[in-house]
């Protein structure tokens, strides 16, 4: 599975990332994710966001999960908001990303 993130600044603002597609041949914009490695989902979802944006959140709150591709697969995607952000760093993305 993997953690997916809304990083919600105080102003209401999302934080999302432009990141180019391949299978689309397109730019999107996401909110930050990531596979779970072996950690819990809110582990993962609080290191995703700080490796994809550079901020760390006060507050995470589960929305919930579903499992996002039930026609070509079994992952399932554990939901968060994240609040009361501050720049903690500097993102550290994946040659992917």
């Amino acid at each position: 599975g993997y953690a997916l993130v809304v990083p919600l600044l105080d102003d209401g603002r999302v934080v999302m990332e432009r990141i180019y597609r391949y299978p689309l041949d397109a730019w999107l914009l996401e909110c930050p994710s990531g596979g779970l490695d072996g950690e819990a989902p809110d582990v993962a979802a609080r290191r995703e966001l700080m490796e994809e944006t550079g901020y760390h959140a006060g507050r995470l709150e589960a929305l919930g999960s579903f499992w996002s591709s039930t026609g070509n697969g079994n992952e399932c995607c554990h939901a968060f908001l994240a609040t009361g952000l501050v720049v903690a760093g500097r993102p550290a993305l994946e040659v992917t990303e």
